[in-house]
């Protein structure tokens, strides 16, 4: 500790050069330090980086999955309603067909109920 006495009186020569040559060294141990701190952090944020970009590549790998089991489904549905028109068409002509033999009965046969 320093003594009161001495804060009172004028600095010389020597304070100076003790100020100075302590301010010196604070401050290269500062640099240092920041220089160290720098050093860490860019390591560290390329870690983090790194880490980023494979949990990117994970994410994109799953949602392109998915998106292909949508793809399939879609493609599954358009096959079925394809399939289901072409059934309804071909009843629709049997139909067809059967009401021109009845509506042909009917008029060949007058007033004949076929009960």
């Amino acid at each position: 500790m320093i003594d009161k006495k001495l804060l009172q009186q004028p600095a010389t020569k020597q304070d100076i050069a003790r100020l100075r040559s302590g301010t010196k060294q604070d401050i290269a141990r500062l640099r240092s330090g920041t220089r160290k701190d720098i050093t860490t952090l860019r390591s560290e944020t390329k870690q983090n980086i790194t880490e980023l970009q494979k949990e990117i590549n994970i994410f994109k790998n799953e949602m392109l999955e998915r998106f292909d089991g949508l793809a399939k489904l879609i493609k599954d549905q358009i096959e079925d309603f394809q399939l289901h028109n072409m059934t309804h068409r071909r009843e629709q002509e049997q139909l067809d067909n059967h009401e021109e033999r009845i509506n042909h009965l009917e008029k060949t046969a007058p007033g004949q109920t076929g009960i």
